[in-house]
Protein backbone atom coordinates (compact mmCIF):
# COMPACT_ATOMS: atom_id res chain seq x y z
CA UNK A 1 0.00 0.00 0.00
CA UNK A 2 2.14 2.64 -1.18
CA UNK A 3 -0.06 5.14 -2.95
CA UNK A 4 -3.87 6.34 -2.12
CA UNK A 5 -6.00 5.69 -5.26
CA UNK A 6 -8.75 8.19 -6.07
CA UNK A 7 -12.05 7.79 -7.71
CA UNK A 8 -15.38 8.41 -8.51
CA UNK A 9 -18.31 5.61 -9.07
CA UNK A 10 -21.63 6.25 -9.85
CA UNK A 11 -25.14 4.53 -8.25
CA UNK A 12 -27.81 4.18 -11.11
CA UNK A 13 -31.25 2.88 -9.79
CA UNK A 14 -33.82 1.82 -11.70
CA UNK A 15 -37.42 -0.29 -10.41
CA UNK A 16 -35.33 -1.36 -7.20
CA UNK A 17 -32.23 -2.42 -8.71
CA UNK A 18 -28.53 -1.18 -8.95
CA UNK A 19 -26.15 -1.10 -11.49
CA UNK A 20 -22.91 -2.83 -11.34
CA UNK A 21 -20.03 -4.85 -12.36
CA UNK A 22 -19.21 -8.19 -10.81
CA UNK A 23 -15.77 -9.41 -10.26
CA UNK A 24 -13.83 -12.27 -8.23
CA UNK A 25 -11.21 -12.16 -5.83
CA UNK A 26 -9.20 -15.21 -6.73
CA UNK A 27 -7.02 -14.84 -3.12
CA UNK A 28 -10.39 -14.34 -0.71
CA UNK A 29 -12.19 -16.64 -3.58
CA UNK A 30 -15.10 -14.16 -3.38
CA UNK A 31 -17.57 -13.28 -5.72
CA UNK A 32 -18.46 -9.01 -5.47
CA UNK A 33 -19.99 -6.18 -7.45
CA UNK A 34 -19.28 -2.74 -7.90
CA UNK A 35 -20.58 0.39 -8.80
CA UNK A 36 -19.34 1.83 -12.30
CA UNK A 37 -16.63 4.33 -12.13
CA UNK A 38 -13.00 4.76 -11.89
CA UNK A 39 -9.86 6.92 -11.18
CA UNK A 40 -9.87 10.93 -11.38
CA UNK A 41 -7.25 12.03 -13.73
CA UNK A 42 -5.29 15.52 -13.39
CA UNK A 43 -6.86 18.46 -13.42
CA UNK A 44 -10.57 16.48 -13.67
CA UNK A 45 -12.80 16.87 -11.57
CA UNK A 46 -14.96 14.27 -9.75
CA UNK A 47 -17.98 14.93 -11.58
CA UNK A 48 -15.90 14.98 -14.82
CA UNK A 49 -14.75 11.49 -14.24
CA UNK A 50 -17.75 10.23 -13.53
CA UNK A 51 -18.88 11.27 -16.90
CA UNK A 52 -15.75 9.97 -18.61
CA UNK A 53 -15.73 6.44 -16.84
CA UNK A 54 -19.26 5.79 -17.71
CA UNK A 55 -19.32 6.61 -21.06
CA UNK A 56 -15.81 4.31 -21.26
CA UNK A 57 -16.53 1.38 -19.79
CA UNK A 58 -20.51 1.60 -20.69
CA UNK A 59 -20.78 3.91 -23.92
CA UNK A 60 -23.50 5.75 -21.31
CA UNK A 61 -24.06 9.08 -20.70
CA UNK A 62 -24.18 9.87 -17.30
CA UNK A 63 -26.74 12.55 -16.46
CA UNK A 64 -28.75 14.70 -13.50
CA UNK A 65 -25.75 13.78 -11.15
CA UNK A 66 -25.46 14.34 -7.47
CA UNK A 67 -22.71 13.99 -5.58
CA UNK A 68 -23.77 11.81 -1.99
CA UNK A 69 -20.80 11.50 -0.27
CA UNK A 70 -16.50 10.63 0.17
CA UNK A 71 -15.68 7.94 1.27
CA UNK A 72 -12.67 6.27 2.61
CA UNK A 73 -11.98 2.62 1.63
CA UNK A 74 -8.87 0.22 3.18
CA UNK A 75 -8.91 -3.27 1.95
CA UNK A 76 -7.14 -6.31 0.15
CA UNK A 77 -7.52 -7.43 -3.15
CA UNK A 78 -5.91 -10.06 -4.69
CA UNK A 79 -3.56 -10.48 -1.72
CA UNK A 80 -2.21 -6.60 -2.13
CA UNK A 81 -3.25 -4.07 0.28
CA UNK A 82 -5.37 -0.97 -1.47
CA UNK A 83 -6.30 1.90 0.14
CA UNK A 84 -8.31 4.84 -2.08
CA UNK A 85 -10.70 7.96 -1.60
CA UNK A 86 -14.14 7.20 -2.83
CA UNK A 87 -16.50 10.39 -4.48
CA UNK A 88 -20.05 8.30 -4.13
CA UNK A 89 -22.02 9.98 -6.94
CA UNK A 90 -25.95 8.83 -7.57
CA UNK A 91 -27.33 9.68 -11.51
CA UNK A 92 -29.20 8.20 -14.35
CA UNK A 93 -28.42 7.48 -17.81
CA UNK A 94 -29.76 9.55 -20.42
CA UNK A 95 -29.63 6.58 -23.31
CA UNK A 96 -33.06 4.41 -22.01
CA UNK A 97 -31.97 1.73 -23.95
CA UNK A 98 -29.95 0.87 -20.83
CA UNK A 99 -32.83 0.42 -18.47
CA UNK A 100 -34.42 -1.78 -21.03
CA UNK A 101 -32.01 -4.87 -21.09
CA UNK A 102 -30.84 -6.84 -17.77
CA UNK A 103 -27.56 -7.30 -18.75
CA UNK A 104 -24.99 -5.27 -21.39
CA UNK A 105 -21.74 -5.98 -22.54
CA UNK A 106 -18.66 -3.68 -20.93
CA UNK A 107 -16.83 -1.75 -23.56
CA UNK A 108 -13.60 -1.50 -21.04
CA UNK A 109 -13.02 -4.79 -20.64
CA UNK A 110 -14.50 -8.40 -20.36
CA UNK A 111 -17.99 -8.92 -19.04
CA UNK A 112 -21.18 -7.29 -18.06
CA UNK A 113 -23.04 -4.75 -16.43
CA UNK A 114 -26.07 -6.05 -15.02
CA UNK A 115 -29.20 -4.38 -12.88
CA UNK A 116 -29.39 -6.44 -9.38
CA UNK A 117 -32.00 -6.14 -7.14
CA UNK A 118 -30.57 -4.10 -4.19
CA UNK A 119 -32.46 -6.74 -1.44
CA UNK A 120 -29.76 -9.24 -2.50
CA UNK A 121 -27.17 -6.38 -1.64
CA UNK A 122 -28.88 -5.33 1.66
CA UNK A 123 -29.59 -9.12 2.45
CA UNK A 124 -26.19 -10.03 2.30
CA UNK A 125 -26.73 -12.11 -1.17
CA UNK A 126 -24.15 -10.02 -3.02
CA UNK A 127 -21.61 -8.42 -1.96
CA UNK A 128 -21.06 -4.81 -2.94
CA UNK A 129 -17.70 -2.93 -2.67
CA UNK A 130 -16.84 -0.07 -1.15
CA UNK A 131 -18.93 -1.59 1.68
CA UNK A 132 -19.94 1.69 2.52
CA UNK A 133 -21.84 2.43 -0.86
CA UNK A 134 -24.80 -0.11 0.93
CA UNK A 135 -25.98 2.86 2.74
CA UNK A 136 -26.72 4.98 -0.31
CA UNK A 137 -28.95 2.63 -2.30
CA UNK A 138 -32.39 3.23 -0.69
CA UNK A 139 -31.72 6.95 -1.67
Amino acid sequence: MNQIRVNALCIFLFEGKVLVGKGTDPIKNQAFCRPFGGGIEARETSEQAVVREIKEELGATAINLKKLTVLENIFGYRGKKMHEITFLYKGDILEKHFYENQKFPRLDKDGFAEWIHVSDILSGKLILYPEKVRDYLVL
